[in-house]
């Protein structure tokens, strides 16, 4: 074509008519332009190569639901027709998910609810390396998730639930000292699997997708001779899941940057051909470790000098963690709740400069009980770089711990060797993140694979999926509007999700990815405090003392401000428990001003109205102490118009007990 601006239908943007990416689009979707003015006024966006100086010039970033776009395409115009490659009308699948565990299975219902909704025909595949989604035979422990009963159904988390624990017991390093605390939240335990007549996570999502193993029907006139129908699983119309195959590599374009970055997915079974490839594979993502080369390292804790962090961006954001489930003897009459223990430096004596760690008990009922053991080895020194060393360095650890550390070494001597159900060393994505998560045009890590931890509570599983919502819905975007990826795109859509994207559940009202960020830093300065910065002396030491009353102190600091962060719609939707403990979590401060004072009352009228049978059992809960210190002058009255007529005796023989007494 003679014309300078040359406009490309599919993607949107007009270039510079010897620009390379008009080099692999096909003919019939360019198009000329008179003018850049022209190609403006008709929508078009200014390439990212070149024409910068209008690049954005026509996007919107929206949220979820509606997203911006993606980019380039991943495949070429010779590839459409090889047979395991594509879906049933020889295209290339709008959506590829690598990995179905939990987070790749909710990328997968995100991708069928939109096609249920919408009627638009996108083509998903769902990709697992074993023979069986989520393989993993473990338990879980998170708080109320709104997110997961939003994608799965209304109760669903609450379907799962084995036990719930409301009291964490802390141990002091060399659990000399302990502190019962009690969580304004119980958190829910459940199981991956089914068992003792509980349904399992895994379980309970391949139910609501219709994922029935053993199938017995025709595989699909796509699929070449001789694949196993077993291994072949329709969630819908042109979506399916396939098990027993194993992501290799990308294809990656040589010709990249001035080309298509990733051409396709190399797997054990063939080349897969995709326009969006969302990898849910987890941190040993083998996609994000290829190209982890193209992306930045996005890791908050770098100005801390304390940090010993070696290797490449995955082993920077990755704790080792040690993962063991133990069943039948576990001893819950003399530990019936959460024990947490903090593990400080040096506490195996037989590895000088040991990191220090964060050891969880987490029982789960009839003899049952999750045990975890998260090594800060960004702390330390001492550990190895390679992955084989740090394992064997952490199993050394891990071993002493169970025979030799107090109190957690008599919890272990209850069970026998056949309690073991597994124990197993792996890394958990919890110092930092991957930035951004889309890393190449098209390929973007979501969820373990991105670091998207909360690393309050080391879990990926609400943060993935509000995570896969996005991509899912970018994919999306990208299918209905008939697009490829260009690096435009690209860093629009990374924009908008480290930016913009705000989640519609409850408790999210700033973003999804900031909201992290902050968590991030709030949990770095922990740690560096904690375990940094103290020394935790001997027996005698005075300092021991006061560096474990400054760790409680902080601990209560934060349940307080979560705590004042409630507000009275959400308190109303606590059980009892959950408010007694709201209540006390703001008691615990130093100071309580007016404005606390207020929302106290407020809280107690509420639980007043709506457990009036219960009320008594709540005032046993309630640090009584604490109100009648915290609240004072015209308050005062009102509080005992709430507490009953009893209150101002139980005032006033609080602050005189001594003079009563004599």
């Amino acid at each position: 074509m003679a014309c300078r601006i040359i406009g490309n239908r599919n993607t949107r943007e007009f270039h510079d008519g010897n620009c390379f990416c008009l080099r692999m689009a096909y003919q019939e979707h360019l198009i000329p332009f008179a003018s850049v003015q022209e190609a403006l006024q008709e929508g078009y966006n200014g390439c990212g190569h070149c024409m910068k100086q209008y690049d954005g010039a026509s996007w919107t970033i929206y949220t979820v639901p509606k997203s911006p776009a993606i980019s380039e395409s991943m495949i070429e115009q010779e590839n459409l027709t090889v047979g395991f490659s594509t879906t049933e009308h020889h295209e290339p699948w709008d959506v590829v998910i690598i990995g179905a565990g939990p987070i790749g299975l909710s990328a997968a219902k995100i991708a069928l609810n939109l096609k249920e909704k919408y009627r638009h025909e996108m083509s998903v595949l769902v990709l697992e390396k074993a023979e069986h989604c989520g393989a993993d035979r473990r338990a879980e422990t998170v708080n109320s998730n709104h997110t997961m009963d939003r994608l799965w159904g209304d109760g669903f988390l609450h379907s799962l639930e084995i036990a719930r624990h409301q009291k964490n017991v802390f141990y002091a390093p060399y659990a000399k000292f302990t502190r019962t605390v009690r969580m304004i939240e119980a958190p829910y335990s459940f199981h991956w699997r089914g068992e003792n007549g509980h349904s399992g996570l895994i379980d309970s999502m391949e139910e609501r997708l219709g994922i029935h193993y053993g199938h017995t029907g025709p595989p699909p006139d796509f699929l070449p001779d001789g694949w196993k129908k077993e291994r072949v699983h329709q969630l819908s119309r042109n979506a399916y899941l396939f098990t027993g195959v194993e992501v290799q590599a990308a294809g990656i374009n040589s010709e990249w940057p001035t080309s298509t970055p990733v051409k396709y997915v190399e797997t054990s079974r063939g080349r897969i051909y995709g326009t969006t490839v969302l990898d849910c594979s987890g941190y040993t993502t083998r996609i994000g470790r290829q190209l982890q080369e193209h992306s930045l390292l996005g890791l908050l804790e770098r100005n801390f000098e304390f940090l010993n962090v070696k290797g490449e961006p995955y082993d920077l954001i990755t704790n080792p963690i040690v993962k063991s489930n133990w069943r039948r003897h576990y001893p819950s009459d003399q530990y019936p709740e959460f024990q947490t223990f903090f593990i400080p430096r040096d506490a195996v004596p037989a590895i000088p400069g040991s990191p220090p760690g964060i050891l969880v008990v987490f029982p789960s009922g009839n003899g049952d009980v999750e045990i975890n053991f998260q090594v800060f080895d960004e702390l330390s020194g001492s550990m190895p770089v390679q992955w084989e060393d740090q394992v064997a360095q952490v199993k050394q650890m891990w071993n002493y711990l169970k025979s030799g550390y107090p109190v957690f070494s008599d919890i272990i001597g209850h069970f026998q060797p056949e309690d073991l159900v597994y124990e197993q060393v792996t890394g958990m994505p919890s110092v930092g993140m991957i930035a951004p998560a889309m890393i190449v045009p098209g390929v973007a890590l979501v969820g373990d694979a991105a670091g998207h931890v909360n690393p309050q509570s080391s879990s990926g599983l609400e943060t993935g999926m509000l995570a896969a919502e996005f991509w899912v819905h970018a994919a999306w975007e990208i299918s209905t509007n008939k697009m490829l990826w260009t690096e435009t795109l690209k860093r629009n859509y990374n924009h908008a999700f480290m930016n913009t994207y705000k989640s519609h559940d409850e408790g999210y009202e700033k973003s999804y990815y900031q909201d992290l960020v902050q968590k991030h830093q709030s949990v770095n300065r922990n740690k560096f405090l904690i375990f940094g910065l103290l020394n935790w002396g001997g027996d005698e030491s005075r300092d021991y003392l006061l560096e474990w009353a400054l760790t409680v102190f902080g601990y209560s600091h934060k349940e307080k401000e979560e705590a004042m962060a409630v507000s009275l719609t959400e308190y109303q939707t606590y059980d009892l428990y959950q408010q007694s403990a709201v209540i006390n979590a703001i008691l615990s401060g130093v100071f309580v001003l007016n404005l606390a004072e207020n929302t106290l009352l407020d809280f107690l009228r509420i639980t007043k109205k709506q457990y009036p049978g219960e009320w008594d059992e709540f005032l046993a809960y309630l640090d009584m102490q604490g109100l009648f210190d915290k609240i004072q002058g015209v308050q005062l009255s009102q509080l005992f118009d709430i507490i009953g007529p009893l209150a101002a005796v139980e005032y006033a023989i609080y602050k005189h007990s001594k003079w009563i007494a004599v």
